[in-house]
């Protein structure tokens, strides 16, 4: 039995193949560099493994992908407790608020702390149309399509927040971030890990 398209059921077992799981990006990084501003950031990007061709969050041509870059870095580590701060950029259909999100870290459920919200849109050129007309007559099709240069908007919601949890046992610290039943109809998510020696 096929589940979406990437993960399959088999008997009473669920196996998952590769990419089946929200893109994950880790680093290794040192206990002195937490709290550096820069020194322990990662970026990434949204990522639905079971929407139709396990998209990416992507931009339209004329803007950087970098539009909707998020970013996560440590920001306190303590023997018991672990801090970060996190960056979501989201065009304003796949948007919602971090108190929305499905967070873990370290596999506890946290929530975010005064989430700080702003607006940026990216403008580029694209088409427009002037004028489209379409018919279909007995045994022909036909369409026509007039278009001229235009400024499009791209507009990108900047969501900015740090969240605290319990420290890792194994030196690994592990942001787990996910939209649930998010835009769109489909799930999506990232996750953030760190190697601290």
């Amino acid at each position: 039995m096929m589940i979406r398209n990437r993960c399959l059921l088999v008997g009473s077992l669920l196996v998952l193949l590769a990419g089946c799981a929200h893109r994950s990006v880790e680093r290794t990084v040192s206990a002195d560099a937490v709290g550096e501003s820069g020194q322990t950031r990662q970026v990434n990007y949204l990522h639905s493994p079971l929407g139709p061709g396990s998209p990416d969050e992507e931009t339209p041509g004329g803007v950087q992908r970098s539009a909707v870059a998020d970013e996560a870095e440590l920001s306190a580590l303590t023997e018991r407790e672990v801090c970060i701060r996190y960056v979501a950029r989201t065009y304003i259909d796949l948007d919602e608020p971090l108190s929305f999100y499905e967070v873990k870290l370290n596999g506890h459920p946290v929530a975010f702390d005064n989430e700080v919200v702003s607006v940026v849109d990216h403008f580029y050129s694209g088409r427009e149309s002037v004028f489209a007309a379409e018919g279909v007559v007995a045994e022909t099709f036909s369409a026509i399509n007039v278009t001229r240069p235009a400024e499009k908007s791209y507009r990108v919601i900047e969501r900015r927040a740090e969240v605290c949890g319990p420290r890792s046992t194994t030196g690994r610290e592990l942001l787990e971030l996910k939209i649930p039943e998010g835009p769109l109809d489909d799930t999506w998510g990232q996750k953030f890990a760190w190697t601290v020696r």
